[in-house]
């Protein structure tokens, strides 16, 4: 059997084994997780009623966050609270949102107390100006929580350089970063974030460098792992972008973003097989432009050309005016002899791109294709002119004729 005919039925299988909802825990997980950040709640909620028959503590709060994004906060709060008798200090932020959603300041500020007594408390600055707690913003039990300093100056140094980065301003993180680095040199978290800075700038192996150091440190998470992999990956070694990518897995399975990389990473490794199996699951609980480019790229690699097209066709529906969809789906619709539909994606793409010389050596390639030698050598020229040498190739094999 040929290779692309058993990627067919692999994915064929995949998504009847999805259909009949022979899922895991986690994936159940995994899955609420998506829908719901994707703003998904319909989705979820129906997920929810027809998938979910044992509740976890991580369950009931997916379920919560169901509500809250519903704006049904009593429910969502319900629902936390459940979480956190079963898992004590679980969910303690997200009952005081309720609390506050629902204008009681005091239970609001009890339990946000208990967020900011713990070690994985969010940044202050995250904290106050979160919308939830707008409500109670001039309440006395606020203005009397932040009479406290939780945070330590290095800490507050911290968050000033998450706040230029968020607002890209790296150079100013990155100086902050540095000094703060120099001085607390057991801080992963800054070191975290420098090697987020550097992967934006494009220096990955500095970027590399400072997520090691992350790694050498005892307590490791997921996010951690996917840095490291992305970064492996930028530098051409996908086989220890894979051991990063699993490794993440190992540490927590229930986030979508973790698949999408690791189907990245077997397509470089021209794993074919193993990347259709993450595609699936992301275009049946995840399609977006990113996941629906990405599978492209797999049936192109796999051969199964049509899958291919057909995935183009879902980014080009949500994504009209990127003519780079246009490009890739004319380059198929060439390599698979369609070169009227070939044509028009390359003419859709030099609407936006009129100065793009291989956009017309292309064209010119699939005009070719169809018989059309007048203007194929109309647009060689062109693409000639416009400093796209290949061009001279076809001139003069083609077009020799046609010009004199």
């Amino acid at each position: 059997m040929k290779k692309h005919c058993y990627i067919s039925i692999l994915l064929l299988a995949i998504l009847g084994f999805q259909a009949q909802g022979q899922l895991s825990l986690n994936q159940q997980l995994l899955i609420l997780k998506t829908y719901l950040s994707q703003g998904k709640i319909q989705e979820a909620q129906q997920f929810i009623d027809k998938n979910i028959k044992q509740w976890t503590p991580e369950l009931l709060m997916e379920q919560g966050n169901a509500y809250y994004l519903a704006s049904n906060f009593k429910e969502a709060l319900n629902q936390y609270l459940q979480a956190n008798q079963q898992n004590n200090n679980m969910g303690v932020y997200q009952i005081a949102a309720c609390y506050a959603q629902i204008n009681k300041p005091e239970q609001a500020c009890g339990y946000l107390k208990q967020h900011l007594q713990s070690k994985n408390r969010g940044m202050q600055f995250q904290i106050k100006s979160d919308e939830a707690f707008r409500t109670i913003g001039n309440s006395s039990a606020w203005k009397e929580l932040w009479k406290t300093d939780w945070y330590s100056k290095y800490e507050l140094m911290f968050e000033d350089a998450w706040y230029e980065y968020l607002n890209k301003k790296y150079a100013e993180s990155l100086e902050i970063l540095n000094q703060l680095t120099g001085i607390r040199k057991s801080m992963t978290e800054a070191f975290y974030l420098k090697a987020l800075v550097y992967e934006v700038l494009g220096e990955n192996e500095n970027a590399l460098i400072c997520i090691d150091n992350v790694l050498n440190k005892k307590t490791v998470q997921a996010k951690d792992y996917l840095v490291k992999s992305r970064l492996e990956l930028k530098t051409q070694n996908p086989r220890k972008a894979f051991k990063a990518i699993e490794a993440a897995l190992e540490s927590d399975s229930t986030q979508m973003d973790l698949y999408l990389e690791r189907a990245k990473i077997n397509l470089a490794m021209e794993k074919e097989e193993a990347a259709v199996q993450d595609i699936a699951f992301l275009l049946e609980y995840a399609p977006s432009t990113q996941v629906y480019l990405l599978a492209s790229d797999i049936y192109a690699q796999a051969k199964e050309y049509n899958l291919a097209i057909k995935s183009l066709n879902q980014c080009i529906l949500t994504d009209t005016y990127q003519p780079e969809l246009y490009i890739r789906r004319g380059d198929l619709y060439a390599q698979t002899l369609l070169f009227e539909f070939a044509i028009k994606d390359f003419t859709m793409a030099l609407d936006f791109q009129p100065a793009d010389g291989e956009l017309y050596y292309k064209r010119g390639k699939a005009r070719l294709g169809m018989g059309n030698r007048t203007d194929a050598c109309s647009d060689f020229q062109k693409a000639y002119s416009l400093k796209f040498t290949e061009a001279d190739a076809m001139i003069r094999q083609h077009c020799q004729q046609h010009l004199k």
